[in-house]
């Protein structure tokens, strides 16, 4: 399956906006088996004896593997000091609600603490018909959620330059979300339809999938078991503008996971056995792959002795 798309990113100034950069371009959708992946619910949470970014024990609680919001069930307990919790939530908080996102969790019945209050007023979009005319939309009308997701450089530890650290954006991926936006346009007799995003903080949004990937780790019994995972902490909990060593967006074609809204698998890269996490948040919209480097193993049968460990 393909499908077009076409991207405006652009950026307030004192004049107003200015268009940084349109991206177009036919988007390959591959159905991928869902068969062999463990639901978030079969799993257990863990318990810390201290701090797991900072090996602190003063003032532990409780820390959430996935961000509550995006549906995450997994804590590791006694996981996080209160400092790496204040840290930790700012970018979360950001990343949950930034542009669209807090319309997309409404949309799909995503948990909330707050009664969704932070999906403020009514999803708002632009139709056209081929000649380029204004369509009208009923007040009423569910409409569909889109969500630009950032589509970031593969990790520089991947791309065999590790001396590259900057989160390099390359473009963003369109996922509608909610009512069918084929049937949707089909039944407006629309040829084009726009959505705006503001305020987009794909930073906050990279820590967030970076703590994932860590914290999932964790549970697991990798990180004890594999070389540099310290840095990776140490990116996304300080000094994110390095994080562009450690996470990058999988190269398409996008995979779509029927029934599975989160994906989150372990991948070697050889040669140099590096143990990396994909992460699919909305995995059953085909959305972009995030690839998270958490250290390197030294041998293949470690490896194998690792993947004993996994989702157990």
């Amino acid at each position: 399956m393909k499908v077009k798309t076409e991207i405006g990113i652009k950026r307030g100034n004192a004049n107003g906006e200015e268009v940084i950069r349109t991206i177009s371009e036919d988007v390959q959708i591959i159905d991928v088996n869902t068969q062999g992946l463990r639901p978030m619910a079969e799993l257990a949470s863990r318990h810390a004896q201290s701090c797991i970014y900072c090996d602190s024990r003063d003032q532990l609680s409780s820390e959430h593997i996935v961000p509550y919001a995006w549906g995450g069930t997994l804590q590791v307990h006694s996981g996080s000091c209160e400092v790496c919790r204040l840290i930790t939530s700012a970018f979360e908080n950001y990343a949950l609600n930034d542009g669209a996102m807090a319309h997309v969790r409404k949309s799909i019945g995503l948990p909330s603490r707050s009664n969704h209050s932070s999906a403020k007023g009514a999803i708002e979009m632009a139709l056209e018909n081929r000649d380029g005319q204004a369509l009208t939309i009923e007040v009423g009308t569910d409409v569909p959620a889109i969500l630009g997701l950032p589509l970031f450089v593969r990790p520089g530890l991947l791309n065999g330059d590790g001396r590259r650290t900057a989160l390099d954006l390359e473009g963003m991926a369109a996922v509608a979300f909610g009512a069918d936006l084929s049937a949707f346009m089909e039944g407006h007799s629309a040829a084009g339809a726009v959505q705006r995003e503001s305020t987009k903080r794909v930073m906050a949004f990279a820590r967030t999938i970076a703590k994932i990937a860590y914290c999932w780790a964790w549970r697991d019994g990798v990180i004890e078991r594999i070389g540099r995972a310290r840095d990776l902490v140490d990116a996304f909990m300080h000094h994110p503008e390095s994080l562009g060593a450690f996470i990058g967006t999988k190269p398409p074609p996008y995979e779509r996971y029927y029934g599975c809204q989160l994906r989150i698998e372990y991948k070697l890269s050889m040669p140099r056995q590096l143990v990396y996490l994909e992460v699919q948040m909305f995995a059953d919209t085909a959305a972009p792959t995030y690839e998270v480097v958490l250290g390197r193993v030294e041998s293949i049968r470690e490896w194998r002795n690792l993947c004993r460990s996994f989702c157990r």
